[in-house]
């Protein structure tokens, strides 16, 4: 399984080496959010916003793979992000490669809850046991006090759901983790 800095060093290469672990990739997305919200106040976290500079409106917005677009990829696409003034899923090939937008995809399809959706998204759908990865999930949806309130996955639209939804992916990271160790491809 790989490290969140062989993850890293995948997203920030020329593709050669593909990105074979999602928790590791989760993990990724965790450290450059939390910077994100550390070192970038004018930004909002927004589900719905891939990336969107400053404009008269609102401020700068970006979802979970937009902090990994200003952190990890920060000046490893085709274009600095800086010069653009929104990235959405249909600009993602422009501005980034294939395997860089695989991996962005992956985050937010993990964002959105779809784990699998995830794996797929990396070409890794055998690398994990889908029964695991179910029984997880459903685990994770409950709402009884024995496994606590559902994560929030889906929706954040400020800075305090986004620290929400990072901390509910730190936990969701290693039980990826887990899955991934046990996975049925080697």
């Amino acid at each position: 399984m790989q490290t969140v800095e062989e993850v890293r060093s995948a997203l920030q290469g020329d593709g050669d080496v593909p990105v074979t672990s999602v928790a590791a990739l989760v993990r990724l997305a965790i450290e450059d959010g939390r910077t994100m919200l550390a070192e970038h106040p004018n930004v909002t976290p927004d589900y719905s916003v891939w990336w969107m500079r400053d404009t008269i409106e609102r401020s700068c917005a970006a979802c979970l793979a937009g902090a990994v677009m200003l952190g990890t990829l920060d000046g490893f696409g085709k274009h600095r992000l800086d010069n653009c003034d929104v990235v959405d899923s249909h600009g993602l090939g422009i501005m980034y490669r294939p395997h860089q937008v695989s991996a962005l995809c992956a985050i937010d399809r993990v964002r959105q809850g779809n784990i699998m959706g995830a794996y797929r998204a990396l070409k890794m759908r055998e690398a994990v046991d889908v029964h695991a990865i179910d029984r997880l999930l459903v685990r994770r949806h409950r709402r009884d006090p024995e496994h606590g309130a559902r994560p929030k996955h889906m929706c954040f639209v400020n800075r305090d759901d986004f620290s929400d939804h990072l901390d509910s992916l730190d936990e969701l990271a290693g039980q990826l983790e887990v899955i991934e160790a046990e996975g049925v491809a080697a």
